[in-house]
């Protein structure tokens, strides 16, 4: 594919008024290795992958629950007491 042309695609717009031929989308998808969603718009690549914190939780073990458990309720009184004194937590 010429240059020119990606550049042209690159210049476009989003979603269904990207201009880019389907069959186009196709090669350059396959060429990046990613989802033919990115290349017309349809996702966002730099959108982190989320993980939830739950899922992580609960690999851990019974002591490092606890650990995270203590962390959190840390957080959690440096936050109220930053707000009973009316300033903000330092972080």
């Amino acid at each position: 594919m010429p240059s020119s042309t990606y550049a042209r695609y690159e210049r476009s717009g989003d979603g269904i008024d990207c201009g880019i031929p389907l069959p186009a989308a196709w090669r350059i998808a396959d060429k990046l290795g990613c989802s033919i969603d990115l290349v017309v718009g349809r996702a966002d690549i730099d959108a982190p992958k989320l993980e939830g914190i739950q899922s992580r939780y609960d690999t851990l073990s019974f002591d490092g629950r606890a650990l995270v458990d203590t962390y959190l309720s840390y957080v959690e009184f440096s936050e109220s007491a930053a707000h009973f004194q009316g300033r903000r937590a330092p972080w």
